[in-house]
């Protein structure tokens, strides 16, 4: 009943994993602009009908992650006024610096490593959500001494960290849908 009433203006979808928005669903909303999905996976929806339709789709991205717990520290009275909400590197090679410079910089790389895999599932994501990737200086980087992995560790992890945050922003396709919502829920 909804659907045959409504269908024509909804631009806006609120969903979860139990409620797939499939290529047949979106033929039926016209004038769909976003799905918003409560969930941290987006295998429910169609991506690459959103795609094709110019259709922002937005995720719950790190919201179950106990990054969540970082950012809220941060946002009331925590030390650091950036915001991270980049995953933590398991190693603690950096204790490592002074006292043992060989082990430091191994460390390093292997960070440099994890940062660059994480880097390609980032632009992974965003690809598939239909959002602009940004250039990635970072790799362009030269990484051959302990100073240049420094430099390159710090900037991969910056841009690294500004991609979760484009990935978890509920108006994701470079922030031009303001919108008056109407919200469906599949059943």
């Amino acid at each position: 009943m909804f659907l045959s009433t409504y269908a024509g203006s909804v631009e806006a979808v609120l969903c979860s994993g139990a409620s797939p928005i499939t290529a047949g669903v979106l033929r039926l909303l016209p004038s769909l602009r976003l799905v918003v999905t409560a969930s941290a996976g987006v295998n429910h929806i169609d991506l690459v009908e959103c795609r094709r339709r110019g259709i922002a789709v937005a995720n719950a991205g790190g919201v179950f992650s106990e990054d969540v717990a970082d950012f809220y520290h941060m946002e009331n009275g925590g030390a650091s006024s950036r915001v991270w909400i980049l995953s933590k590197f398991k190693d603690p090679y950096w204790k490592e610096k002074r006292t043992s410079p060989k082990d430091y910089y191994v460390g390093l790389r292997q960070e440099w490593k994890f940062r660059v895999e994480e880097q390609e599932g980032l632009v992974n994501d965003l690809r598939n959500m239909g959002v602009r990737v940004p250039h990635r200086r970072s790799l362009e980087m030269p990484t051959t001494n302990k100073r240049e992995y420094e430099a390159a560790v710090s900037r991969i992890k910056e841009e690294n960290n500004r991609m979760l945050m484009r990935r978890s922003s509920p108006i994701n396709a470079d922030n031009k849908y303001h919108l008056n919502l109407v919200i469906f829920v599949s059943s």
